[in-house]
């Protein structure tokens, strides 16, 4: 993205945002503020995945174990499903985490972008 996208992107934002602030009865600041906020919000609530997550892995190697021990392909193909559910549980959220803490003005920007195209 050159500086003049940059510009341009910026006013479009601050030209949509100003009638929204306006209807709030507050500052474009303190919506731009708000989606800040939101921005870890939405990646801190993502990491509440992880304890059901550590519940499915605890399960998964339960499954195994007794799958071990008995022999049956079921129960393999069960964990292999269960394993794989797990993984996605665990680190779907962690990419929105990672962009969060990197660059949280411009996720907010995204965020500010895809309110206002909704409405």
């Amino acid at each position: 993205m050159n500086i003049q996208e940059i510009v341009d992107a910026s006013s479009q934002i601050e030209e949509l945002l100003t009638p929204l602030a306006e209807k709030i009865g507050q500052t474009g600041e303190y919506l731009f503020g708000l989606f800040f906020k939101q921005v870890y919000v939405n990646a801190l609530t993502g990491l509440l995945w992880w304890p059901i997550g550590g519940i499915f892995c605890w399960g998964t190697y339960k499954l195994f174990v007794s799958a071990k021990e008995i022999g049956n392909f079921d129960d393999y193909c069960a964990a292999f499903f269960l394993g794989t559910i797990t993984l996605m549980l665990m680190l779907f959220p962690l990419n929105t985490l990672i962009r969060a803490l990197i660059n949280p003005d411009y996720q907010a920007i995204l965020l500010i972008i895809k309110t206002l195209k909704a409405y």
